[in-house]
């Protein structure tokens, strides 16, 4: 290993990711970002669409899409991708994981 490089943390797969984001929003241990809330805002998609989206309600088509997750060297954290619908629109939702909240990081009209 390269001095100064810290060995990524293991990507969380499909069942682990899941059930993180679902006890993430029972708890209310997420928060929308400055950001996510000026795209939701700007896109007119709404807070409840995007949980709704994120917990994988009926009708709203959850998946992940993880040719879009990234490694944030800066944070040392995964972001995370996962796409749904609303009724009118194709979704695209980056979360992470710190230590103590699910941040939603932006909000994207596909």
């Amino acid at each position: 290993m390269k001095k100064g490089k810290t060995k990524k943390p293991e990507k969380l797969k499909d069942p682990e990711l899941f059930k993180e984001i679902e006890k993430a929003i029972e708890t209310s241990q997420y928060i929308f970002t400055n950001h996510a809330t000026e795209r939701a805002v700007e896109r007119k998609i709404s807070t409840a669409d995007v949980l709704r989206i994120l917990k994988g309600e009926f009708g709203y088509h959850r998946k992940r899409k993880k040719s879009k997750d990234e490694f944030d060297e800066s944070f040392k954290e995964w972001k995370y991708c996962i796409q749904g619908q609303t009724p009118d629109k194709n979704v695209r939702v980056i979360i992470t994981f710190d230590e103590d909240y699910m941040p939603i990081i932006t909000v994207i009209d596909i």
